[in-house]
């Protein structure tokens, strides 16, 4: 797979390409800050898919992932969704594309730079899996997607944040609203 092939495939990621360096940007459609939807289509669906395609990239060397505007990713909008986030079917959905997500971020073979331009508190684990964290002193890290909306971790954090600050610290990102400090992160090891 080569970058022509992905490059204008998705209506929330953007690419652009130099010396092999791949920069990988999350954004809402037109470029704004992006905000996490479960709609079909949205930014649930379409990370998980850009990810495969950059993993499958032979030409990439490096990538740095990064979001827009004044935060990487702290909106969610559930607008989109209607009646049927309380089928099965839907949930199964938000399981794989979930499950996808992860495993082909984690399929990204080449050094992996997130360059943190604000807060994240929708899918930290996201930024936090690559190889070199950079943070703004705005950035901080927290859950606001499972937590505030009565539902439990269950799509990564739970297992990463834990891994990474120990249990009790690990678990108070997963519930605190005021989130973990990217300012923080270099003595904790998060932030480099």
């Amino acid at each position: 797979m080569h970058l022509e092939h992905y490059k204008n495939k998705f209506k929330h990621v953007s690419f652009i390409r130099e010396d092999s360096i791949l920069q990988l940007t999350i954004h809402c459609q037109g470029g704004g800050e992006a905000f996490w939807t479960p709609a079909e289509g949205g930014l649930h669906t379409e990370p998980g898919q850009a990810f495969y395609a950059v993993a499958h990239d032979p030409e990439n060397k490096a990538v740095i992932l990064t979001g827009t505007g004044d935060a990487f990713l702290t909106r969610m909008d559930t607008a989109g969704v209607g009646p049927e986030m309380a089928t099965t079917h839907f949930w199964q959905c938000i399981y794989q594309e979930g499950k996808h997500l992860l495993q082909n971020l984690l399929g990204i073979e080449v050094p992996m730079i997130a360059a943190v331009n604000g807060p994240v508190h929708i899918h930290s684990e996201l930024p936090t899996l690559c190889d070199i964290v950079i943070a703004s002193e705005t950035a901080s890290f927290a859950d606001k997607a499972h937590f505030p909306g009565w539902t439990v971790s269950g799509d990564g954090v739970h297992v990463w944040w834990p891994m990474l600050l120990g249990p009790n610290q690990g678990g108070v990102v997963l519930i605190d609203w005021r989130g973990y400090p990217g300012s923080r992160g270099k003595d904790t090891w998060i932030c480099g």
